[in-house]
């Protein structure tokens, strides 16, 4: 997984977020927010810091300091991506750490609420297994 940090500087979100990367101890590479801000903007960001990170074929992407999701990040890392064959052992899927676009596809496959899911637990980039199965 590709993991980009676009930060800015004197910014304390910035630096947070940075030093909970450091902390949590898996590569990234940080780049100028200013030096990015008209490609950032198309992606509808527009302040420091941004997070992107490939997973597999998707682009997953959030603004702000959340350690939240640098929570799931983590988990992501040290996991891996779910299977492609989806969540089937009940202890390992309710610690395993989803993408939106894999969330969808659960949703799809099991004929449940998008809108209900998403009412519920918010509209995020990274889900913990265990959202989607309660």
């Amino acid at each position: 997984m590709l993991i980009s940090l676009y930060t800015q500087p004197n910014c304390a979100a910035s630096n947070l977020t940075r030093e909970a990367f450091q902390r949590a101890v898996f590569p990234f590479t940080e780049r100028s927010a200013m030096d990015y801000a008209p490609a950032l903007a198309r992606k509808g960001f527009d302040s420091a810091p941004v997070v992107t990170v490939a997973v597999e074929n998707e682009l997953v992407a959030w603004e702000g300091h959340r350690p939240d999701l640098i929570e799931l990040l983590t988990d992501l890392m040290d996991t891996g991506p779910v299977a492609a064959d989806g969540l089937r052992e009940r202890e390992a899927a309710d610690e395993a750490v989803l993408t939106r676009l894999q969330v969808m596809q659960e949703i799809r496959d099991h004929q449940l609420s998008a809108e209900d899911f998403f009412a519920e637990h918010g509209n995020h980039p990274l889900y913990r297994g265990r959202d989607l199965l309660n």
